[in-house]
């Protein structure tokens, strides 16, 4: 796996059983991004824990779509700069929800992609 970019769509009780450390991250050369959903209620933001699983899902099917259509993502400033490519999927399997944009945020081998919805 060395050099490779793991999405990691697991929910917060797996994630919480195991997690890479900055250092396992740099030392086996992968870059782990969590992946986690917030709705917009009020103009705050609010975890989606109903409907998170929803949204990982959707997500990787976006990434698998687009990886057929010869989409490469090999980092994880990959995932904010193709959001257009990748949102088109996503919304194609929308009915009356909405994603609005996606933040990375992290750094050192861990980072966190967030799906910001209505």
């Amino acid at each position: 796996m060395a050099g490779e970019l793991v999405v990691d769509c697991r929910s917060g009780a797996y994630q919480k059983a195991w997690m890479p450390t900055a250092k396992d991250c740099h030392d086996h050369n992968i870059d782990l991004v969590q992946v986690k959903a917030v709705r917009v209620v009020n103009g705050r933001e609010k975890v989606v824990s109903h409907n998170a699983k929803r949204w990982r899902g959707l997500l990787t099917r976006a990434l698998v779509a687009a990886g057929a259509e010869g989409l490469t993502i090999d980092n994880p400033g990959d995932l904010v700069t193709t959001q257009q490519t990748l949102f088109s999927y996503i919304r194609d399997a929308l009915a009356e929800e909405r994603l609005n944009t996606a933040r990375l945020s992290g750094g050192d081998g861990r980072w966190t992609l967030t799906l910001v919805t209505e």
